[in-house]
């Protein structure tokens, strides 16, 4: 079942339904044969011997041999894809008749003030699946992609970098648990809000912890946030926002370009005016609610979020 899944994906929708060159490639790992590609002869998963438990295959060292094989079925169809522009979706030509039936999935934009993260490629499987199943189906399939970029969370997460850096060096040197500590308890001691065996033993001061330095994880600094995604830290020490702007959007280009998204990159944007296009496109619906009365200027209580 799942060689004729991968067989169907490789040779592509109804609508290429010509031969592809990797079909071949897919039947052969299936049926355990051995074949060969650009980086030479390829023995397909099923052809190799179970490994043992410890993960090595029977009088040898430990093999990746499974793993490379996806990885090398993976990248000659991602390569095919792009050569024949295969998520690229158009609308008719004028005069002519649409009778395939067409499909179109969105995803919220994500928040481009860090890498994706696991919760995003999840969501977005769902959506993936369904362009692809409907373009398979013969469907004209329209999947685009775009970043979110507006609002003060970035120019927030760009300020508190560059505090860091001015205050703790580049790499920063940041205070060890003992000293932060120490320092919390000098500052309540001052403040008159800790008891006298708080001060004397800074090791026993139990503060309590609010919400949302909850929610940040073990890493509490921005640059330890950005250092456990992976950014060099060489490219860390960049605090404009603008800079954010152009780092974080095409990296998440690449990162669901890697998981095969079948995203129409023509139709790809970010928000905020440095998109002069989608930016007058928001400006448009305000204007036109507020001429509708939709929209009004008045006061409004203050919550806590």
């Amino acid at each position: 079942m799942l060689a004729k899944l991968l067989v169907s994906l490789i040779s592509g929708s109804s609508r290429h339904a010509k031969a592809s060159p990797w079909a071949p490639l897919a039947r052969a790992s299936a049926a355990g044969q051995s074949f060969s590609t650009a980086t030479g002869p390829v023995h397909s998963a099923s052809a190799m011997s179970p490994p043992a438990a410890d993960g090595k295959q029977e009088g040898g060292p430990a093999s990746h041999a499974r793993r490379d094989l996806l990885l090398e079925i993976q990248g000659a169809a991602q390569k095919k894809w792009d050569a024949e522009k295969v998520f690229q979706a158009d609308a008719p030509a004028p005069g002519q008749e649409d009778c395939q039936g067409k499909y179109f999935g969105n995803f919220p934009y994500p928040y481009m003030n860090g890498v994706l993260h696991l919760g995003h490629a999840f969501s977005l499987s769902k959506l993936e699946f369904a362009t692809a199943y409907h373009r398979l189906c013969g469907k004209r399939v329209l999947f685009p992609q775009g970043f979110h970029c507006t609002g003060m969370p970035i120019k927030a997460c760009a300020d508190k970098l560059d505090a860091e850096l001015t205050k703790y060096g580049v790499p920063p040197k940041f205070l060890d648990a003992e000293e932060i500590a120490a320092a919390e308890v000098a500052a309540a001691a001052a403040a008159g809000e800790a008891t006298a065996e708080e001060v004397k033993d800074p090791t026993k001061f139990a503060g309590k912890k609010s919400k949302a330095a909850a929610k940040t994880g073990p890493a509490t600094t921005q640059w330890d946030i950005l250092a456990q995604s992976d950014i060099p830290t060489t490219e860390i020490p960049c605090v404009s926002a603008d800079h954010w702007l152009r780092y974080f959007p095409p990296l998440a280009k690449e990162h669901l370009a890697m998981i095969g998204c079948g995203i129409d990159w023509r139709r790809s944007f970010i928000t905020t005016d440095r998109n002069p296009f989608y930016d007058s496109f928001v400006r448009w619906q305000f204007w036109t609610l507020y001429r509708l009365g939709k929209v009004v200027k008045d006061k409004r209580p203050s919550t806590a979020h």
